[in-house]
């Protein structure tokens, strides 16, 4: 049985499947061309970029305007200016600089060996913590911290799942309804 991709639409978020793998494609809800090709970004980047592939910004990558927009988002680098918006997953690795202002993301994935530290409320719908996270965030989904991971300040999520090991320290509520 052949493998299937998961595609979501960057025009108009709908999902669906792909049974091949191709370059590009058309969205069966809203029809506009989907470029499906994943990208690495090395050196210094200033242009506008969307895929519903995955962009991976390298330690030696800097992004220093555009707009960048990706199904899922890999950092390791730079963002000094432009946006970057992952329209499922944007993992931070070791050597990610970036400011709150300058990143999207649905579902966050903070690496072991990453801190960060979010200095207004940042909203996503799930956080998987095997890093360190502080400041106050919401998360309309489920808030994962791993083993070794910790995370500190407020948190606000619908589920929270803590394994042995992780850390929490601060104030929490855990709502079925995100309140305003």
């Amino acid at each position: 049985m052949p493998t299937k991709h998961l595609v979501r639409c960057y025009g108009c978020g709908y999902e669906f499947n792909l049974t091949v793998r191709a370059q590009n494609t058309f969205c069966p809800k809203c029809r506009i061309k989907l470029d499906l090709i994943d990208y690495t970004i090395d050196s210094e980047w200033g242009d506008a970029l969307r895929t519903a592939g995955c962009i991976r910004i390298t330690p030696t990558g800097v992004v220093k305007s555009g707009e960048l927009l990706a199904s899922d988002v890999v950092l390791e680098g730079r963002i000094e200016g432009g946006r970057v918006e992952a329209v499922h997953r944007l993992e931070l690795r070791a050597g990610a600089v970036f400011q709150e202002k300058d990143i999207l993301a649905q579902d966050l994935l903070v690496a072991s060996g990453v801190s960060v530290e979010f200095q207004r409320d940042f909203r996503c719908r799930d956080l998987d913590i095997r890093g360190a996270v502080s400041g106050s965030i919401r998360a309309a989904g489920r808030v994962t911290i791993h083993a070794a991971g910790l995370m500190k300040g407020r948190l606000q999520a619908r589920q929270l799942v803590v394994e042995e090991g992780g850390g929490l320290v601060g104030d929490f509520a855990v709502r079925a309804e995100e309140s305003a």
